[in-house]
Formats: C-alpha cells, sequence, structure tokens
C-alpha cells in the first residue's frame, strides 16, 4: 500500500492570519454591510481550518477513501463555521456599535435560512474535489 504524507502549511496559515487580523482591524471601524461581515467569516473560517489542519491532519498519511472523507467533511465544515461564524460577528459588530443594530433582521434571517444548503452544498463540493485528488494521486489505496 503506496501512500503519502499531507505537506505542512505553516507559512500559508500565518499569512492567512495576518490577513485576517489586518481585515478585521479594518471591518471594525466600517458600518455594517452584509458582505463584509462574510468576507470577515469566511477569512476567520480560513485561518481557524488551515490552523486545525497543521496541528492535526499535516504529516499524516491517509488512505485514499480517508482523503475523500476528510476532505468532504472539511468542506461542509467549512461552510458550516462560515455561517455561524458570520452571524457571531453580526453580534460582536452590533455590541460595539451603540447606535443600534447594524444588521437588519432580514439578513439575519437570510444568512441563517442559508446554513444547510451552503452546508450541504460545501460537502458536495468536497466530495467532488476528493473524488478528482483521488483520480489524479500516484497512490492508488481504497
Amino acid at each position: 500500500m503506496e501512500q503519502g504524507a499531507l505537506p505542512h502549511i505553516k507559512p500559508v496559515q500565518r499569512l492567512i492570519a495576518v490577513l485576517t487580523v489586518l481585515y478585521g482591524l479594518v471591518w471594525i471601524p466600517l458600518e455594517g454591510a452584509l458582505w463584509s461581515v462574510l468576507m470577515m467569516g469566511g477569512l476567520a473560517t480560513l485561518w481557524l481550518l488551515t490552523a486545525a489542519y497543521d496541528r492535526w491532519g499535516a504529516g499524516r498519511t491517509f488512505s485514499t477513501v480517508g482523503i475523500i472523507s476528510l476532505v468532504t467533511l472539511t468542506t461542509a465544515a467549512a461552510a458550516l463555521f462560515w455561517v455561524l461564524l458570520s452571524l457571531a460577528f453580526m453580534a460582536v459588530k452590533t455590541g460595539l456599535h451603540a447606535h443600534g443594530p447594524e444588521f437588519s433582521p432580514a439578513e439575519i434571517s437570510w444568512l441563517w435560512s442559508r446554513l444547510p444548503g451552503w452546508t450541504g452544498i460545501g460537502g458536495l463540493a468536497g466530495l467532488g474535489f476528493g473524488l478528482i485528488a483521488a483520480g489524479i494521486s500516484p497512490r492508488r489505496t481504497v
């Protein structure tokens, strides 16, 4: 059984951390806009996922089925965390600015309603990426 180890991505993780912090510093004083909170949630999600990958995945070996499963679950979790972190950032932003709500109930409801769909789409996209990676990968273990 031929297997390969997943690479370490510390430099990428650090770059994403710096970009997230810099964007956060710019994002905090701005007035609430849905696109900006989605960007903040997306960057924070990417930062958390790269940190988790580097901590628990990098350097380990997985079978082809393991890689497909890992990618599928990771992309579904990324979509889930993206929505949840964006909602959390909406709450933080509203708490920091004392002039009333930053986001309308319609915007919050819209984002909350996207949770199941985006999670499912993330999982399906991950399954597709995992299958493509398995098809072009030199490892052929199942």
